[in-house]
């Protein structure tokens, strides 16, 4: 079975510092996807600096968290078997 995580974020850099080693540990094999809503905060620097083997989708239009989650799973590489 492949998984891809989809992490919507929108300043919550505090939040990646806090629980995504924790995320990628109890789910070595899944992709995993930040979809980032124009934060202001330094999240997306933050998380391209420590955590290359994340995806970060960094939209350049705030839309809210519908269309922040639909751009993380548009960019999901892995497709269902099913």
């Amino acid at each position: 079975m492949s998984v891809s995580i989809v992490i919507p974020n929108w300043n919550g850099v505090y939040l990646m510092k806090k629980h995504l080693r924790d995320v990628i540990a109890s789910a070595p094999d899944a992709e995993v996807i930040i979809a980032d809503d124009m934060s202001t905060d330094g999240s997306v620097e933050y998380l391209r600096k420590n955590f290359p083997s994340v995806t970060v989708v960094a939209r350049t239009k705030r839309e809210g968290f519908a269309a922040n989650v639909d751009a993380g799973v548009g960019r999901c590489r892995r497709t269902s078997e099913h």
